[in-house]
């Protein structure tokens, strides 16, 4: 269904053929973005349902990540409980700040799905305002979600810049951070 609808959209696009007033609605096109998620996450092959999540994942816009968001928690224990993290993964590259915030909000959640949600939101903000996504995740509380958003915040500074890493990283000096100072070592 999604590949028919893209096709004729990219198709009429190109050859001029459609005007603007024949494109979705922002109801519509959130629709198929969801029917692309349900039927990505419905695979019985896990190999091909993870490749389908992500490809379906792609197409959320920024005005679909609150909808595709409650509909992964409606969805959640029917089939693969990763799509969360995904989802916030993805909301990470238009607004890392609400993201991060988001998975720090997820109490109660998998601990994986957690802290792949939040180091991949820690990972985006560090590559937009790495400054204030190190001065965040410092000052969250130690523990966990502190490791896996320094852990995060390495990441993207090390994506960006991997020679100026260490001298922005200089915080991180203590024996639970060893791991991420190895890393920005290399």
């Amino acid at each position: 269904y999604w590949r028919d609808w893209s096709s004729d959209v990219c198709s009429s696009d190109l050859t001029g053929g459609a005007g603007a007033s024949d494109a979705p609605t922002p109801e519509e096109r959130r629709g198929r973005v969801l029917s692309t998620l349900l039927a990505a996450m419905q695979q019985p092959n896990d190999l091909r349902k993870f490749r389908s999540i992500f490809s379906a994942v792609e197409k959320i816009g920024p005005e679909d990540i609150q909808a595709a968001l409650e509909f992964a928690r409606k969805r959640a224990g029917h089939e693969w409980g990763g799509v969360t993290s995904v989802i916030i993964a993805r909301w990470a590259e238009f607004d890392p700040q609400a993201a991060a915030g988001y998975a720090l909000s997820m109490k109660g959640e998998n601990r994986w799905e957690r802290d792949f949600a939040l180091s991949s939101a820690a990972v985006e903000w560090a590559r937009t305002d790495a400054a204030a996504a190190k001065a965040w995740a410092l000052s969250l509380p130690a523990g966990h979600d502190r490791q896996a958003a320094v852990a995060g915040v390495a990441s993207g500074m090390v994506q960006v810049d991997a020679n100026r890493s260490e001298e922005h990283t200089s915080e991180l000096q203590s024996r639970q951070y060893l791991v991420c100072r190895l890393l920005l070592e290399k």
